[in-house]
């Protein structure tokens, strides 16, 4: 009986014991709890309504802390704005670069078909003088009763020649009765008729060609001019030659007197 009895009291000393610490640790954390309230309560207290349950020291930091957040997104808004208006001139600069090679590339297009166009430019304006002295052979030739065929042979040469080159681009100029045109036409004679007005072609002289819309070489040709015309600048020339000679005479008996 007393060894039982002593181990209940044992057993009763712990349970108390454990009772107590129970305890002690509930108040801990009863206390936690209330600081935790205070500090919220604090820190709501400051947020509406200024600096309610802060000191002057702490509410001097969170000024700094404010000032320092607001250079910091002065900072940031000037940064943005400057890479945006490096990104705006990036942009510029392309489209720039943009329009100048696309009008490079088209500039290009346009010379390399003229230079396909026109590659047998110097080639034909070579060729061309040959071309008129076997025109002018085969007039001669067909003038000969006795060579009157062979100009059949070799006007039909002529035509297989004339086939080539238009085949190459080659046109002929050979106005008749035209009105002469300083881009297409040569004058190397004017000749008085009252058949045509002024300025008419009324004899070639030469043929002309052209490449596509170039010409390589103007046609020759005689342009009509009315007689009165040429009468009046012979009187007007010999006016003035009249004028000369009496100048000279009074310039004469000048000097004698």
């Amino acid at each position: 009986m007393s060894e039982e009895s002593a181990e209940k009291k044992e057993l009763n000393k712990r349970s108390a014991e454990e009772s107590i610490m129970d305890d002690e640790l509930n108040a801990d954390d009863e206390n936690e709890s209330i600081g935790e309230f205070k500090t919220s309560k604090k820190r709501r207290g400051f947020l509406g309504s200024g600096n309610a349950g802060l000191t002057k020291k702490e509410l001097r930091q969170l000024n700094r802390e404010l000032d320092d957040n607001r250079k910091k997104v002065m900072q940031l808004e000037n940064d943005l704005a400057e890479q945006k208006a490096k990104a705006d001139g990036s942009e510029d600069k392309y489209l720039r670069l943009n329009a100048e090679f696309d009008n490079f590339r088209k500039r290009k297009a346009r010379e390399l078909s003229e230079n396909i166009k026109y590659a047998t430019e110097s080639l034909i304006i070579e060729i061309l003088p040959t071309l008129n002295n076997f025109e002018t052979a085969l007039l001669a030739a067909e003038k000969n009763p006795e060579t009157k065929n062979f100009a059949i042979g070799m006007e039909m040469i002529l035509k297989q020649l004339m086939d080539v080159l238009k085949a190459k681009g080659v046109e002929l100029i050979a106005p008749n009765n035209d009105v002469f045109d300083p881009n297409f036409h040569s004058a190397v004679e004017q000749v008085e008729t009252d058949e045509h007005p002024d300025g008419c072609v009324v004899e070639l002289v030469q043929k002309g060609y052209k490449l596509h819309d170039r010409v390589v070489q103007p046609a020759s040709v005689k342009v009509s001019v009315s007689p009165k015309a040429s009468g009046d600048e012979e009187k007007q020339n010999e006016t003035t030659l009249n004028i000369s000679v009496e100048d000279k005479d009074i310039t004469d008996t000048e000097e004698e007197k």
